[in-house]
């Protein structure tokens, strides 16, 4: 952490530097680096540090900082499991948020599992819902519900779906069928079909 406030100067050369900032990747757990990231977000007046970035790949380590790379304009978001790792579950709450955060996002992808991941998926298919201009969506271990579906099959802008679905055979012989008429832009879909209890 800081001894002492950054000075005016060298404020003003980091706000500058990280405007420029549009591609971020950072996959591994540095202690140092998220206390640094955190210290600088409460100089900040939205407490984002990225304002212009456009492509975010993140490791589960690093969701604790996610809320401070959310920016509006950022289209595209990745975020890695790390093996051995546990997730904070309330760090997956800015999850939630990310059709308000990211309105422009095209393109999610969160790929693994592990310890806490089940506070992640779920926080993902809240948000999924609510997902307006997603074009790529590939989330394979996180099961959404039917009404998810059913919401992003009216999307004009998917075309890649990769998701798990909570299905009911008595509902129907054939779970796939009530969406046929439906994803008008898709090229691409893998559902991976997991019965509900009865």
């Amino acid at each position: 952490r800081f001894c002492q406030p950054p000075f005016p100067e060298d404020w003003k050369r980091f706000i500058l530097c990280a405007s420029r900032v549009q591609t971020l990747r950072v996959t591994h757990y540095h202690e140092a680096l998220k206390d640094t990231l955190l210290t600088l977000a409460c100089y900040t007046s939205s407490h984002l540090l990225f304002p212009n970035l456009r492509s975010l790949h993140i490791g589960y380590t690093m969701l604790g900082c996610l809320q401070l790379f959310l920016s509006p304009k950022l289209k595209s978001l990745a975020v890695e499991y790390v093996l051995g790792v546990d997730i904070d579950p309330s760090s997956a709450y800015p999850l939630r948020m990310l059709s308000h955060n990211c309105p422009l996002l095209q393109e999610l992808v969160v790929r693994g599992n592990g310890p806490g991941f089940e506070t992640l998926a779920h926080n993902l298919a809240i948000a999924v819902p609510s997902l307006k201009n997603v074009q790529v969506l590939d989330i394979p271990m996180v099961t959404l519900p039917i009404n998810a579906i059913m919401h992003l099959s009216t999307l004009l802008s998917l075309r890649e779906l990769t998701c798990n679905l909570w299905f009911n055979l008595s509902m129907s012989d054939d779970p796939i069928n009530p969406l046929s008429q439906f994803f008008p832009s898709l090229q691409n879909i893998t559902l991976l079909l997991t019965k509900m209890s009865e």
